[in-house]
């Protein structure tokens, strides 16, 4: 987080989005499920991930946004309400093209 109390991380295998907490050491789930491996937008488990590549935080600064990148897509994840939306790629489709979204 841009304050440095909350570290975002991908779980690379595990497909998960993860908060640790660096007071404590505390880590919780931000979306994904570990048993089941995709790409489907939702909210917290409902999303699914496939190898997340990578995550960059809101540039304003308020770290309400997380960009996360997997294999297909480019996805925004919402940490107040865990909700996960695409922003460009299509879920589970995998190539390269020039244009929006």
């Amino acid at each position: 987080s841009p304050d440095g109390s909350v570290a975002v991380v991908t779980d690379l295998f595990s497909h998960l989005l993860r908060a640790i907490t660096i007071s404590s050491g505390a880590v919780t789930t931000i979306a994904g499920d570990s048993s089941t491996t995709g790409s489907f937008d939702g909210t917290g488990s409902s999303a699914l991930f496939d190898q997340l590549l990578g995550v960059a935080f809101d540039p304003t600064g308020d770290g309400s946004w997380v960009v996360v990148s997997d294999y297909t897509s480019v996805r925004v994840v919402d940490l107040g309400t865990r909700v996960v939306r695409t922003i460009a790629g299509t879920l589970g489709t995998t190539g390269h093209a020039v244009g929006s979204g």
